[in-house]
C-alpha cells in the first residue's frame, strides 16, 4: 500500500500537497488528479482515502505515549485532562495510543492513523530517542511532540525544560552548601532526560568548582522494579555516595522515602535533605513540606492541544516552539549547611 511519501513521489508532487488533497485542502486541479491517480494505482489505504476524498475529517486527535500504564501515571493523566479540556471545547475527540518510541514499527502504527485519516493530528508525549524515528516524525506536518527539539527551524514542540529545572534545583542545593547531591530518576526516564540531568549536574559542578561524579545521577530503567526496590536502591546509593541531599522525580516517592529512611533511623533535614519534582494539580495545594520543582502538567496538556489546533488551522505554519514555565518552591525539607558552618566556633 505504500506511504504518503511514496504517493507523493508517484504523483510528482510534494508530500504536503498529498496531505492537502487528503484533508480537502486547496491545490491545483492538475495536482489533485495526479494524487488521486497515484492513490488508485497504489491501492493506498482505500477505505480511509475514500472517506477523506469525500471531504470528511475524523475530528479526532491521537495522543501517543510510551507508557503501558499511562492511565496509572499521575503526570500523564493530568496532561490527558488538559489536552481533552481544549479538544472537547473545539468539537474534537481524543484517542489514546500507546506506543514504544524505541520501536519503529510501533511508532509507524500511530503514523498510519494519520495516513489513513483516522485522526486529524497526533500529539506525542515523551521523548523520542531514536534518530530515525525523530526524522520520520517530520515527514508529517500534523504532529506535535514534546521533549528535545528535532530540528531548529521545523516542526512543532512543547517543552518544559528538564535540563533547566534540574539545573535550578542543583543550583539551589549547591547554594545551600550541599556538594554531594544524589539524583534518583525513578520513573523510567528516557536516555535524553538522563543526559539532560547529567548535563545540568555537570554545569553546576563546574560553576562551584566541584568534581563532577556521574554516579551521583542514578537512572532506573527496569519497568518491573517495585517501589520498595527503588527505595532500597536509593538508600544503598545514599550510603555509598555519602550524599547530603537527594533529588527524586516525584513528591509521592519523596514521601515514601522519608518513611523508608526512618526505618534506618534517618530523619529528613537532620540527616539528609530532600527535594523532588512535583506534578502540578488541577486544584488544591502542593506538598507543604518538600522543596520541589513544580511542573504544571495540566497546563502542559492545554498548550499541547492549543498548538495542535493552531497547526491544523494554519497550513502555512512550519515551526513553533512553546515553552511551559515551571516554579521552584522552597519549603522546609532542605538544611542550609552554610548556616551550620557559620555557627561553628
Amino acid at each position: 500500500m505504500g506511504s504518503i511519501l511514496e504517493v507523493a513521489r508517484r504523483a510528482g508532487v510534494s508530500k504536503s500537497t498529498v496531505s492537502r488533497v487528503l484533508n480537502g485542502g486547496s491545490v491545483s486541479e492538475k495536482a489533485r488528479l495526479a494524487v488521486e491517480c497515484a492513490i488508485q494505482e497504489m491501492d493506498y489505504h482505500p477505505n480511509g482515502i475514500a472517506r477523506v476524498l469525500r471531504g470528511a475529517k475524523s475530528s479526532v486527535i491521537g495522543v501517543a505515549c510510551n507508557s503501558v500504564n499511562a492511565l496509572m501515571n499521575p503526570s500523564l493523566t493530568l496532561r490527558f485532562a488538559g489536552i481533552n479540556s481544549v479538544l472537547e471545547q473545539q468539537g474534537y475527540a481524543m484517542l489514546l495510543l500507546t506506543i514504544d518510541t524505541g520501536t519503529t514499527s510501533s511508532l509507524e502504527k500511530a503514523l498510519r492513523f494519520l495516513d489513513e485519516q483516522r485522526i486529524d493530528g497526533l500529539i506525542i508525549l515523551g521523548d523520542v530517542d531514536n534518530e530515525k524515528e525523530r526524522r520520520r516524525l517530520l515527514e508529517y506536518r500534523q504532529v506535535v511532540y514534546t521533549g528535545e527539539r528535532i530540528l531548529p527551524d521545523k516542526g512543532f514542540r512543547i517543552y518544559m525544560g528538564n535540563y533547566h529545572y534540574s539545573r535550578d534545583m542543583y543550583a539551589y542545593l549547591f547554594g545551600c552548601g550541599h556538594r554531594r547531591v544524589l539524583s534518583m530518576m525513578v520513573n523510567n526516564a528516557s536516555e535524553r532526560m538522563y543526559r539532560a540531568r547529567i548535563g545540568a549536574y555537570a554545569s553546576v559542578c563546574q560553576e562551584y568548582d566541584v568534581p563532577c561524579q556521574p554516579e551521583m545521577v542514578y537512572r532506573m530503567v527496569d519497568p518491573t522494579i517495585t517501589t520498595r526496590q527503588k527505595l532500597q536502591t536509593t538508600y544503598d546509593a545514599f550510603r555509598a555516595t555519602g550524599a547530603t541531599a537527594i533529588f527524586v522525580d516525584s513528591t509521592e516517592f519523596a514521601n515514601s522515602l522519608i518513611t523508608f529512611f526512618s526505618g534506618y533511623g534517618l530523619e529528613v533535614v537532620r540527616d539528609y535533605s530532600l527535594t523532588a519534582v512535583e506534578r502540578g494539580k488541577v486544584k488544591g495545594q502542593g506538598d507543604p513540606f518538600i522543596t520541589s520543582i513544580c511542573l504544571p502538567d495540566f497546563e502542559y496538556g492545554v498548550r499541547c492541544a492549543r498548538l495542535m489546533l493552531e497547526v491544523l488551522e494554519d497550513e502555512s505554519l512550519e515551526y513553533r516552539d512553546v515553552t511551559v514555565p515551571y516554579n521552584l518552591k522552597v519549603r522546609s525539607s532542605v538544611r542550609d549547611l552554610n548556616q551550620r558552618a557559620d555557627q561553628q566556633p
